[in-house]
């Protein structure tokens, strides 16, 4: 998470741009899809054997052993309020950055039931 936040920091302004700009060419525009949905599905994949591990042996009626329904959505979701956070940070809103990465990993886990 704190690697995230630093590298969107880094290239904020740019960031900034293409996050905010109305007209933005569909090839710029498509290929961003493109590597949020690889940034998905990597989160995904890296929440499957978190959660496998997690739950190994000590699953129960109350904690399934599975991914949660939809998990790619779930990481969509969870990327774009990553995303946001990050923007906010990045004008310099008054948010505290390292309350926000603990806040944030936390929702994350949650969402995938890491908790």
């Amino acid at each position: 998470m704190g690697q995230f936040f630093d590298t969107y920091a880094a290239h904020a302004p740019v960031l900034r741009i293409l996050t905010s700009a109305d007209d933005v060419n569909e090839e710029v525009y498509g290929e961003g899809l493109q590597v949020m949905f690889r940034v998905a599905e990597a989160m995904t994949q890296g929440m499957t054997v978190a959660l496998s591990a997690a739950s190994a042996g000590h699953a129960g009626p109350d904690q399934p052993n599975a991914v949660p329904e939809h998990a790619e959505l779930t990481a969509v979701a969870c990327l774009m309020m990553l995303e946001r956070i990050n923007y906010l940070l990045s004008v310099e809103v008054g948010l505290p950055r390292d309350e926000m990465v603990d806040r944030l990993s936390a929702i994350i886990y949650a969402a995938f039931h890491l908790t």
